[in-house]
């Protein structure tokens, strides 16, 4: 007999979500300047080498593949030269990301999460040009858009248990076992976790949206850069289920077979950068 599962509403969940510990002063800072085209790169490194911790993940991050530095940069100043300021600024937003709702014996799953994370963060980065959306809010966006699943995972482990079941057993996607045992969407959970975090509310609200049929440039973009990680994943073996493809909003983003070839190309090297999150 299947254990009857208490599924939490939305309020209840955005009340667990008060009990994370506050977000670092210096990340808050970050956060406060991703719409700040004035802040200079003295302030912003000096603000990141504050924080050792997140100097030496950010940094690390930096040297991987993606950029090509390959263990070339040794501060956060040198790094923002070469990569650019606002490639710094989202490198230590996700560097910070990582250290939250972690616990002990997650790696592998962490390790998972963020592949897809950094995988559809550059994938929408990459892509960006085509709707007109900020690539650091894409690549920031593409990292949060299922830190709902990661809360669930933290404070309701049962009912992530019972979800990733329901996938199996009916071939569903993650949104279809949602809605079938009447679970507040991670779409929702992310958003109220961003605004929680006060990232700018365009971002927020493309969280909630990603999955809808929805006419916002950057949902739009994070939902086909969600879909093109998931089929990356799905060529390396990993079993995924799939909801009805939006056309209107993959012909909205991907224009020709270069951009797609653009966007599985990034991809690539997300999975060392993932690594160096957990």
């Amino acid at each position: 007999m299947t254990e009857t599962l208490e599924i939490p509403q939305i309020e209840d969940v955005i009340a667990k979500l008060g009990t994370l510990p506050a977000m670092p002063a210096v990340v808050m800072d970050l956060v406060a300047s991703i719409d700040d085209e004035s802040i200079d790169m003295e302030q912003l490194t000096h603000k990141i080498e504050r924080d050792q911790a997140l100097t030496s993940k950010t940094l690390r991050v930096a040297n991987s593949a993606f950029f090509g530095l390959a263990g070339k940069v040794g501060s956060i100043r040198e790094a923002a030269t070469i990569i650019g300021l606002r490639s710094i600024r989202s490198i230590a937003l996700a560097s910070a990301l990582g250290g939250v709702m972690r616990r002990e014996g997650d790696k592998a799953m962490l390790c998972h999460f963020w592949t897809h994370a950094f995988m559809t963060a550059v994938a929408g980065r990459e892509l960006a040009g085509r709707v007109g959306v900020s690539a650091e809010h894409a690549f920031v966006a593409g990292l949060l858009h299922d830190i709902g699943k990661l809360a669930v995972a933290y404070f309701y482990p049962d009912i992530e248990a019972r979800l990733e079941q329901y996938c199996k057993d009916h071939a569903a996607s993650w949104c279809e076992a949602e809605l079938a045992l009447g679970m507040p969407t991670h779409g929702q959970i992310g958003s109220a976790l961003a605004r929680r975090w006060h990232f700018p509310e365009p971002l927020c609200a493309a969280l909630d949206d990603y999955h809808a049929d929805c006419d916002m440039p950057l949902a739009r973009l994070i939902y086909v850069a969600d879909l093109l990680a998931a089929c990356h994943a799905a060529a390396g073996g990993e079993r995924i289920f799939i909801n009805e493809i939006d056309e209107h909003a993959w012909h909205a983003v991907i224009h020709d077979e270069r951009d797609l070839q653009r966007a599985l190309c990034v991809m690539h090297s997300a999975a060392e950068m993932a690594v160096c999150m957990v």
